[in-house]
Formats: C-alpha cells, structure tokens, sequence
C-alpha cells in the first residue's frame, strides 16, 4: 500500500470545510430569496447595512466627548462643520484681570472721629466722678479697667492718677475737643506709604455709615499717618489750669486715643473688583464653517487646544446623538434614492437578491478598509510629519468596490455604486470634496478598464488606468492647493500611482472567493468553462461525440450572434458548449449519437416518449433556473451561470441525474 502524503489530509479538511461554508451560504441566500419573506428580508437588509455604514463612518469622538492635549498627535483634518462664535478665554482672563487691577480701593470716612474720641473721654471723666462721689471706698483696679475700657487704651499708673484727681473737667473735655478736631482736620491713615501706593493706583473714598461716594482721590491728595498724628498732638499748646507734667500726661493720653479716620474698606474694594471684572464682556472671535483647526499629522498647540475643547465641550449627548441620527438618515437617503432611480430608469439595472447581499457585503468590506486605512495614514502622518497623513490619503482602495462589481455584475450597477460610495467615502474622510471626486472618478475609470475582463492582466492593466487618472487628480489637487511646486506633489502623485496597483491587487485576490462564495461565473471562470480541454467537455466528447460537435457548431454560431447584437459572446459560447450537457448520461437516447445503430425510442412506449414538464433537463440546476437579461434560453437548456455546481460534479465523475 502506498504512503499518504502528509498534505494530503489537511488539503481534504480545507476542501471539506469549504464545501460546507458553501452550503451553509447558499442555504441562507436560500431563505433570505423565499418568496414569501423576500421583500421583509430586503428591508432587514437595507436597515442592517445603513446602520453598520453610519458606524463606520461616524468616529468614536462622536459618541464620547473626546480629550485633547498639548503636542497630541491630530488624527485627521478638523475643521469647523458650523459657523462657531468662540470665547478667547486667555484674552477674556487677561481683559478681566485688566479690570480687577483697575478698580479703585474703597477708603472708610469717619467723619465723626473728633467727637467719638471726645465722648470717650466725657464717659471716662464721668466714671471717675461717679467713683469719688460714692460712699464707698474706691475700687481703683476696677475703676482702672473701666477707664481703660471706655478709652479703648491702657493707662499707665501716672495717668490713671491724673484722671482721677483732675479736678477741671469741663476745660479738659473743651481742650480735647479742639485738639482732636486740629488733628483730624488732615486726613488720619494707618500707613502713609502704602496710603500713597494707593493713591497712585486711584482711591474712592465714602462715608463710613452711609457708604455714599464722597470723593475720588489722586495723588495730589494728602494725609498723615497715626504716628505723625500723635506728634502733632504733642505740638499742640492747651490751656488747661495744670503744671507742665500734667498736661504732657493729657497729651499723652490724647494721642494713645487717636485712631486712623481714613481706613481701607476691603470688603467693598472686592465687590468692586468682582463688578468690574464682571462688566467686562467675553471676547469672541469667529470660526466660520470650513474652516481649518488642525491638520491630519499635526501636533496640537496650546490654542487649538483651547478651540477642540470649547467645541467640542459644547456638544451634550443629545447633539451627539442628532449627529449620528443625521448621518444614518444621510446613507439612508444615498443608498435608496439612487437605487430605486436606477431601477426604474435604467434598463440593465435589476440586481436580484443575492446581487443585494453581494452589495451589501462588498460596501461593509469597501468602507472597513478605508476606516482602517484613515487609521493607517494617520499612524504614518505622526511617524513621518514631513510627508503629512492626508498624503497617504491617495494610497486607500477608493476604486477596489466599483472594479469588482463591474467584474462580478454589470456596467449599470457599477456606475450607480460609484455615484452612492463616493459622497459616503467624502463624508467618512470630514466631508473632503476632494476624496468625493478622487473616489467617483477612479471609481468610474476602474469600472470602465474591467468591462472586457477576460484574465487577470485584464485588471492590472485598468489599475494602471486608475494610477494614471489618480495621478492626474492629486496633481490638480496640489495645483488648487497652491502647493504644486513643493515636495508634497512628489509624495502625492507616488502615493496616487501606487494607489491603482493597490485597488487591482486587492481585485484580483478578492475575485476567487466572490465567485467561490457566490458562485458567480465572471468572464474569467467562463474562460475556464470554455476550454474544449475541460474533463467535462473530454467526456462529452468521448461518450456523445455527436452532442459534443453539435454543442462546439452552436457555440460558434451563437459567439457570431452575440457579437453582433453586442452581447456578451463569450457567456453566449460557454452557454452552448453546455446546453445539451444532460445528455452525457443517455447518450444512446439521442439521434445524433447513433450512427445507424439500434434506436432505443422504437422500443419505447408513447408515454415515455412525452417529456416531463417537472424535469425539463438532465442537470441539477436546470429546472428552477432563471434566464439571464443578455442571453434567451429554451427552458430545456439551463443559462451556464446557474451550471456551476453541476459541473462540479459532473467533473468529479458524479452522475447528476441520480
């Protein structure tokens, strides 16, 4: 017995798990196709796809306020999506503090500080004459505290005893009288110095009781401080009956009295201060809609910062949600409008239901790369800030769906595709203009290139085409730009020429597995069918090699009328090679395999002789078959597209009759 290969197994699990993905694919395409639940099935579709399309083009920050930071990298382009009136806080912070430094202090007036002191005194001097007219012995400490009290001062001993026997008490409280009102006549401060730093920064003075505005000081206004107040006081001369020492005691006591009249107020210089700074309106400036914030690849400074946060805070959740509600019924209008306009307008339009999931499937995976693809550029835009992210922009598949529904279906439905991806690839990329046309037009010209697609070079060759009109188009866009003769042109037409190659390779590997999964027959399997080589036809030709010549003869005659009716010649030839594939299981049944042998009809009854409407043909997939728009077809002869699983086991030998 012979070794097994030991890839021999592996390759049979991979086989075996292919055919039942397959299977299991067709038999959903099955259920979603059912007549009964066809049309709930589409609209599940529709709202399905929209809603992981506004997914895909709507980003995080939509859902989540986002956070930025200075020397951050930006992601993308930002710009204003609506004419912004902004509050420039640094300048609003620095206006206000202007303000604040502005205002006037508040002095206090004590307009009756002369009199204040003066009754002090006539409270002091009526204690003490109430102490020596009572019976009692005289409590010295206590009427000691008292006086002090009342004073607002502490006596010492020798002045505590003049108090107590001066005996003059109407002339002292007269000569208070007047040395208090000499004294206040100037203005009393606390400090002098800082009284003067004030009266250059501006002073408001009010009365102490009232709070009326009394008068607005400059500089020019003068005052003395408690200190040079109580000098004076020794200056002064009284006319007191009294020897010398005595009347330096009163001095003394009369000036320990003295309190500054003119104080500051800092309870009002504050609510100045916060009235001031809250007269100062907010300075605004203007982002008008479009405009630039920050450019893919750049690192954030301190003022977009400032901009990012103060839109951006000013979106709550429901201004997040309306963005997202916006954008579903955004794709929403773009993926139906067009469609049914095209179906009612336009004659070769009219996708079936495994066409729509195709579609709906190839935009997931169209817009996935391209997501993915954003992330890439920006990734490179932060590690290459010479080239710039929105450069690597030109690389991205914008023309890999379009190319591939051309292959797959036809000319009409890659046309209206392009016209739906296009505005989504724009408002997926900031609502870029530029990404609008960039993708419509390579798009267009992908399609164009791969009408006639015939083998793999077939879709290189129209990558090449994309290269050369994306080239054209990142040119015009630097021209527009005004940046053409920079370094940037250099990157974006590389970028723009590598971008074809890209939308052709990611083609030529996708194809297979659409036409696996699918099992769709492009021009390339009909290329495969079409080989007279084929086991299939090799064992048509070796057992009904009449039915083998007759199939080649139409083959030829149909590939002639196709041509000239400009249909597809080549699905039109393959159709004929396998029209009479059923055959190969009787062959002896069929009057051009016979060369004047035994007819085996003369020994059948007429009963078996009338055909079976329930089997019209001896093939698998015949009898349920749809007609393709561009080929007519006897219901007897099954449309090769819908062959594709019986010659599959045709050609592994198996009877499909059985």
């Amino acid at each position: 017995m012979m070794p097994v290969d030991g890839n021999e197994q592996p390759d049979k699990a991979r086989s075996s798990l292919s055919i039942l993905g397959e299977r299991l694919f067709n038999s959903l395409l099955e259920r979603f196709s059912a007549p009964q639940s066809v049309k709930r099935n589409r609209i599940i579709l529709f709202f399905l796809t929209v809603t992981l399309l506004t997914l895909l083009l709507i980003p995080g920050q939509q859902f989540s306020q986002p956070v930025f930071k200075i020397g951050d990298i930006a992601g993308s382009d930002i710009r204003a999506t609506q004419d912004y009136l902004l509050e420039d806080r640094q300048l609003t912070e620095k206006k206000r503090l202007e303000a604040e430094a502005a205002s006037p202090y508040v002095y206090d007036l004590n307009a009756t500080a002369p009199l204040e002191i003066t009754q002090r005194f006539e409270k002091a001097l009526a204690a003490v004459s109430a102490a020596r007219s009572s019976s009692a012995p005289v409590d010295k400490a206590g009427l000691r505290a008292t006086l002090n009290q009342i004073l607002g001062i502490q006596l010492n001993d020798q002045e505590f005893l003049l108090l107590t026997r001066f005996r003059s008490d109407r002339a002292l409280i007269g000569e208070i009288n007047r040395v208090t009102g000499l004294i206040f006549a100037n203005k009393v401060v606390t400090d002098k110095r800082l009284f003067t730093s004030d009266l250059a920064h501006g002073i408001q003075m009010q009365d102490s009781r009232t709070c009326e505005l009394l008068a607005t000081l400059d500089r020019s206004y003068s005052a003395v401080d408690l200190a040079e107040a109580q000098k004076r006081v020794a200056d002064i001369r009284l006319n007191l009956p009294a020897e010398p020492r005595e009347i330096e005691l009163i001095k003394g006591i009369v000036a320990k009295s003295l309190l500054p009249n003119l104080t500051l107020n800092r309870v009002a210089t504050d609510e100045r201060r916060n009235a001031a700074r809250t007269a100062v309106a907010p300075i605004l400036f203007q982002l008008k809609r479009g405009e630039m914030i920050v450019r893919s690849g750049e690192r954030l400074n301190e003022d977009q910062v400032r901009k990012l946060g103060q839109i951006y805070s000013g979106r709550g959740m429901v201004a997040r949600l309306a963005i997202t509600a916006g954008t579903f019924c955004l794709v929403m209008i773009l993926c139906y409008f067009p469609y049914r306009f095209a179906r009612k307008n336009v004659r070769k339009f009219s996708p079936g239901n495994k066409d729509l999931v195709l579609l709906a499937l190839v935009t997931l995976f169209h817009f996935s790369l391209l997501r993915v693809g954003l992330m890439f550029s920006t990734a490179m835009g932060g590690a290459l800030p010479s080239v710039g992210a929105a450069n690597f922009y030109y690389l991205l598949p914008f023309a890999f769906a379009p190319m591939l529904v051309r292959i797959i279906l036809n000319s009409e439905v890659a046309l209206v595709y392009c016209a739906v991806c296009a505005p989504l690839a724009g408002a997926m990329f900031d609502g870029s203009m530029q990404v609008v046309i960039y993708s419509l037009m390579g798009g267009v010209v992908g399609a164009h290139g791969v009408r006639q697609c015939k083998d793999r070079g077939v879709i290189y060759s129209a990558g090449m085409k994309v290269s050369v009109v994306n080239v054209a188009m990142a040119l015009s866009f630097q021209i527009l730009g005004e940046g053409f003769f920079s370094v940037q042109t250099v990157y974006c037409a590389f970028y723009a020429l590598i971008g074809g190659i890209v939308n052709a390779t990611l083609v030529t590997g996708i194809i297979p597995a659409v036409e696996s999964l699918f099992q769709y027959s492009t021009d390339m399997k009909l290329l495969e069918f079409s080989n007279l080589s084929s086991p299939l036809l090799h064992n048509l030709m070796v057992r009904a090699p009449g039915t083998y010549h007759h199939s080649v003869l139409v083959g030829n005659l149909v590939e002639a009328a196709a041509e000239a009716i400009h249909a597809n010649p080549l699905l039109a030839k393959v159709a004929a090679y396998y029209h009479d594939i059923g055959k190969v299981s009787k062959p002896l049944y069929f009057i051009e395999n016979v060369r004047g042998g035994d007819n085996k009809h003369d020994k059948l009854s007429p009963e078996h002789e009338r055909p079976d409407p329930d089997r019209p043909c001896q093939g698998r997939g015949g009898a349920g078959s749809r007609t393709p728009a561009r080929l007519g077809h006897n219901r007897y002869h099954p449309p090769v597209a819908r062959l594709q699983p019986d010659l599959f086991f045709l050609s592994e030998g198996q009877d499909p009759i059985a």
